[in-house]
Formats: C-alpha cells, structure tokens, sequence
C-alpha cells in the first residue's frame, strides 16, 4: 500500500508540479466550496492567522455563566433516574 501525499496551492503550483503525477495511477481532486475560506479556520492559514483565529474561537464563550466543581463530580453526571425527578 503507498502512501497518499497532499499537494496544496493554486493552480499554477498544482500544474507546476505535473512530473509528481505521472506515476499515480489515480488522482483524488478536493475543491472547496467558494465560501469556505470566509470560516473562522482555513488550511492556508499563516501561524499568526491561526493564533488570532483561536483566540477569536475562544472570546466566543466569554459570556458564559461558570459552573462548580460539583457540576462535574461524577454522581452529577451518573444520576440514578429517581434523583433526576
């Protein structure tokens, strides 16, 4: 079995490297959707992208009220059903 290699770039780059492709006998295209880099992450992201991307991610629940310890103990989260009434 061979491994698969992912090659990633615009056109141009992906034609520039027609002599890798000469062997395989079957190729596999993926197109993103023509919105899918207005997400929140993308595969072309540079490092400093990523890090501003996560930190945005992470501001999303900033809002939200905190729970105990307790809420995670595991007699919260394993109630027998006659507690749960």
């Amino acid at each position: 079995m061979s491994l698969s290699r992912i090659y990633e770039g615009t056109w141009e780059q992906i034609k520039a490297q027609e002599s890798a492709f000469h062997s395989a006998r079957r190729l596999t295209l993926i197109v993103p959707e023509a919105n899918a880099s207005k997400g929140l992450f993308r595969a072309d992201m540079t490092p400093e992208e990523r890090i501003r991307a996560m930190d945005a991610f992470t501001r999303q629940n900033e809002g939200l009220p905190l729970l105990s310890d307790t809420a995670f103990d595991r007699e919260n989260l394993y109630a027998d059903d006659d507690r749960i009434h």
